[in-house]
């Protein structure tokens, strides 16, 4: 008898003491989430591979995530600006990236008239970036389930390792005479700060009025006087400017995707990511 009433108490203890759900907009940030919750329970990924951040209207089912969760990771306006009603009126504990003390903040760049006051919000190629992202969620975690603090701090300790792995292999695999490139949408620039990369110029910045011809006539120019022979983009599809660009044998163009769209979503995505990144730039820079 006594048996039974201690398996009856450990099953309703268990029963009691629910995971928290923990929502996460992006494919790079709910690998990080994933990483501190192995072993306990899978974030659920709002935004999904077909879909811009930028520009999206959400769904139903996105809307239950948001309100069922206890944590909520994302950027921040800057980047997904269709969360923020939603988030804002969630009761969960949010982690607005932007908002924190990120070691790595940079400034958008390469605007018509200067410099933007606005902060570039790419800021999870920042292998820096990426640890004090795994920090606070596991602190956040932490406090929302104390009952799991060992098993958070064991996964968060073992992605530190391994980020720090993938940096100093990054850091090797760039160590490239050549380090100008060309972007056609300016959105490395964590990545290039870390690993010592140099935009030459950017295509495709605020000013959209900006015709094709203008923009051909940019791309010549940096390729034959900044001697940057690397081009890279993000879109699924290359930019139709570039089809229209004659490319000679040492010009090189090289899709470089940031959010991982066509990996597969879990806790190992973002060091997949980072190690695609990587490749992608030295296959376009050697």
């Amino acid at each position: 008898m006594r048996l039974l009433i201690a398996i009856l108490f450990s099953v309703v203890a268990g029963l009691s003491h629910a995971a928290p759900q923990v929502a996460v907009s992006i494919k790079p940030l709910h690998s990080l989430a994933a990483s501190i919750t192995h072993g306990v329970a899978q974030p659920a990924l709002l935004l999904n591979s077909a879909t811009d951040p930028h520009h999206f209207s959400l769904r139903p089912s996105q809307r239950r995530l948001i309100a069922k969760a206890d944590l909520i990771v994302w950027v921040g306006p800057q980047l997904e600006a269709g969360l923020g009603k939603a988030i804002q009126s969630s009761k969960a504990r949010k982690l607005t990236l932007l908002q924190t003390a990120l070691p790595v903040k940079l400034a958008a760049r390469l605007h018509a008239h200067g410099e933007s006051d606005q902060l570039d919000p790419h800021v999870w190629l920042s292998p820096d970036n990426a640890a004090f992202i795994l920090q606070q969620i596991a602190d956040a975690l932490i406090v929302i389930d104390p009952a799991n603090r060992r098993l958070y701090l064991k996964n968060l300790d073992n992605a530190l390792t391994r980020v720090a792995g993938i940096t100093a292999e990054i850091e090797i695999s760039l160590a490239l005479p050549q380090k100008n490139y060309i972007a056609f949408h300016d959105a490395y620039q964590y990545f290039e700060h870390r690993f010592g990369l140099k935009l030459a110029g950017a295509i495709k910045h605020s000013d959209a009025s900006q015709s094709g011809a203008r923009q051909l006539s940019k791309l010549h120019h940096m390729v034959e006087l900044q001697h940057a022979n690397c081009i890279v983009y993000d879109s699924r599809h290359k930019p139709a400017i570039l089809n229209n660009f004659p490319l000679t044998g040492k010009t090189r163009v090289q899709r470089i995707d940031i959010l991982g769209s066509e990996l597969a979503a879990g806790e190992n995505l973002w060091f997949d990511l980072m190690q695609q990144t990587a490749r992608g730039f030295h296959q376009c820079l050697q």
